[in-house]
């Protein structure tokens, strides 16, 4: 449990890794449709990878369109949720779209009308 959590960008061969969070995430990518969409994603788009050791633990992809910058998919695997990764994620991106010139970062998620019944646990 000591190991530090190591961010960089992400690679074809993280693909693997994502899928495996991914799959440790059935609440939340229980769709099959977005399940292979996020698939896709990771192997074509620009992303971030979180790692401890030789696991990776989170990732995220994202989509810039001149100053604006999407995050496009963002995971944490379910057993490290809630332990800060997500957060150096979100605070490594910002940091690399800064040096890019990049004026904003925005992320689109589910609206109340999308009922949330997953208990925390």
């Amino acid at each position: 449990m000591g190991d530090a959590v190591k961010i960089r960008s992400l690679s074809g061969s993280d693909a693997p890794g994502c899928d495996a969070v991914i799959a440790s995430l059935p609440y939340h990518f229980g769709n099959e449709r977005g399940i292979a969409d996020c698939a896709r994603d990771v192997r074509t788009h620009e992303g971030l990878i979180a790692r401890i050791g030789d696991d990776v633990v989170g990732f995220l992809t994202f989509a810039s369109r001149g100053p604006s910058t999407e995050i496009t998919w963002m995971a944490v695997r379910a057993d490290q949720r809630r332990s800060g990764i997500g957060t150096q994620l979100i605070r490594r991106l910002e940091g690399d779209l800064r040096g890019r010139g990049a004026r904003f970062l925005f992320v689109l998620t589910l609206g109340p009308s999308v009922p949330d019944d997953e208990e925390d646990g």
